[in-house]
């Protein structure tokens, strides 16, 4: 290799790894910090109101889910909201066990079950079930998810805003073994995130599992799309001028899976589903948007990426290292294979900065196959619920 050839590779490598490391750190450290900063100088207050009443229609789409389905019933008619401005229903995915046997048990009480003709997903599901009910604000929720006591009320009294569109609810993992810390952690990230979003304009998310929208204001899902409502819906809310507020205080509680595989196999899911969306936002990428932009491309489309970005920049500090015989790029390759090693060894030895690790590597790896898989083409793939109980 010429001297001139070699000056310029290792240029080449020298530019990868400082754009790749600058933007993984941006995504998980410097993003963070700059929308707390302007949370506060630029906070567009929300005029909530807490006696705003107005129908709801309690969307829950289920399928095989006789293990918790008459408890997400029970939960739904506790519910401190008056029940006449309830209408509740039930919309099977072409369940196979027990769950509309049950769900009919409920008719009396005014539980309504819709029966898909054949399997299509949650957004088909929603699609269908969403544009037929007759309340003003259509309330989405997983049939695992329990709600607490005063959580509707809590959605609602945001939606006293006209300029509210959609609101998402927060959803903790319930308490238990399962509920495992990593993931704790993970989910309180995504919750200061949201908030401090939604001080500036709007959140870019909700969590899938308790979200509300305007019917009105609903916009049908693309055919193929996957399981990315909860960025898909709140991206068009946007999109027709209106804001999407994270409600802290409106909870609610799942339980986390408990085999790792099945997490980590979500998350593929959820990559493949990921580059499928960025394809259909695409619009959100012009800095003439706002903060609407600031706040996808900081929290969602780098995040979406940082798996290729670390990937590249601990690859470019081999070449720079082996190659052309720079120290530090040695060192910090090395470092790299440290902490892959400490991540595999929590497999062995279960501490809890080695389960940290490999928690993050491995929901970055499942990224990458998730794209991988959208490149490889996208086949329709259907949501079951996750192994409970089970270690």
């Amino acid at each position: 290799m010429s001297n001139g050839l070699e000056v310029k590779m290792s240029w080449l490598f020298l530019v990868l790894f400082w754009a790749s490391a600058g933007a993984f750190v941006f995504t998980y450290g410097g993003y963070p910090i700059l929308v707390k900063f302007f949370s506060r100088i630029f906070a567009k207050p929300l005029v909530q109101n807490k006696d705003y009443e107005c129908t709801l229609a309690i969307v829950v789409p289920a399928y095989n889910e006789e293990e918790v389905i008459r408890e997400k019933i029970e939960n739904i008619l506790s519910l401190d909201y008056p029940r006449e401005k309830m209408n509740i229903w039930i919309a099977s995915d072409c369940s196979t066990d027990q769950t509309e046997k049950i769900v009919e048990e409920y008719k009396e009480k005014g539980v309504r079950l819709w029966k898909a003709p054949s399997r299509m997903g949650k957004s088909q599901v929603l699609n269908r079930v969403i544009p037929m009910t007759d309340g003003e604000i259509a309330v989405v929720t997983d049939a695992d998810i329990m709600m607490e006591k005063e959580s509707l009320r809590k959605i609602v009294r945001n939606f006293g805003d006209p300029s509210v569109g959609c609101v998402g609810g927060n959803t903790r993992y319930g308490k238990g073994p399962e509920a495992r810390a990593e993931e704790r952690v993970y989910r309180f990230y995504e919750r200061k995130l949201k908030e401090w979003e939604s001080m500036l304009h709007s959140s870019v998310a909700v969590f899938g599992s308790f979200y509300a929208v305007r019917r009105e204001l609903f916009k049908t899902l693309p055919d193929k799309a996957l399981a990315n409502d909860d960025i898909l819906i709140p991206m068009n809310i946007i999109r027709k001028g209106c804001r999407v507020y994270f409600e802290s205080e409106a909870l609610s509680y799942e339980k986390p899976a408990s085999r790792v595989k099945g997490e980590f196999l979500r998350r593929i899911r959820i990559g493949t589903s990921n580059l499928q969306a960025f394809f259909w936002l695409l619009d959100f990428l012009n800095p003439l948007k706002g903060w609407a932009w600031f706040c996808f491309v900081g929290h969602k489309v780098l995040r979406w990426f940082s798996p290729f970005f670390l990937a590249a920049g601990w690859l470019s500090t081999f070449f720079l290292g082996w190659i052309y015989g720079l120290m530090l790029s040695k060192v910090l390759f090395l470092a790299g294979v440290v902490v892959f090693v400490v991540a595999v060894s929590s497999f062995v030895i279960p501490l809890r900065c080695s389960r940290y690790v490999m928690y993050f590597l491995a929901m970055n790896i499942a990224l990458i196959l998730g794209a991988v898989k959208f490149l490889c083409g996208i086949r329709r793939s259907f949501w079951s619920p996750p192994e409970r109980g089970k270690q």
